[in-house]
């Protein structure tokens, strides 16, 4: 139920953006605490939202700025989606592979290092990048982007095909790694 409350939560952000006024983690928070109020118990976690979001605008370096989560979907349509994240100080996306998935990275603030190779033991590219700099992973390719900087690292991520169920929203890193397994 609580992932379901997140969605929600994520959904309402989501709608702020495209309305103009960025909803804060806090505020999405206290919204999904106050969805589960109202909602109660009565609310299913089993069924999954829709995967194709409608039509959709917005300044997408605000709205990276403006990310307070580790991870917010933000659309979701057939053929790609865009996510946005938040990298604390000293922290990483987590090597990681998608085998169906192609991904572009794009910085709005910060400093960091990519990594990428083969395999997960097989680092053969690394290269230092800053705000304004794009990654582009290729399907099949083990990354990691690690936040060297002294300030968080704001990125959005658009995957094609989406790769996040639709409304996916992590707090912290520890929150997609359990949602992972």
């Amino acid at each position: 139920m609580k992932k379901s409350i997140r969605r929600i939560a994520a959904s309402a952000v989501a709608a702020s953006v495209l309305f103009g006024s960025f909803v804060p983690a806090a505020q999405a928070q206290s919204s999904a605490g106050f969805l589960e109020s109202l909602i109660g118990s009565e609310m299913s976690s089993t069924s999954e939202p829709a995967r194709v979001d409608g039509p959709f605008t917005t300044n997408i370096e605000d709205a990276t700025l403006e990310n307070e989560n580790f991870r917010t979907e933000l659309w979701t349509g057939e053929f790609l989606q865009v996510t946005l994240m938040e990298i604390p100080v000293g922290g990483d996306i987590g090597l990681e592979l998608h085998d169906d998935t192609d991904q572009f990275i794009r910085l709005e603030q910060g400093n960091a290092r990519v990594e990428m190779g083969p395999t997960k033991d097989e680092v053969t590219f690394t290269k230092d990048i800053a705000a304004e700099d794009v990654v582009l992973v290729p399907r099949g390719e083990w990354h990691n982007v690690i936040n060297t900087g002294e300030v968080p690292l704001k990125i959005y991520t658009i995957y094609a095909p989406p790769h996040h169920p639709k409304g996916t929203v992590h707090e912290t890193q520890a929150d997609a790694l359990a949602d992972e397994h």
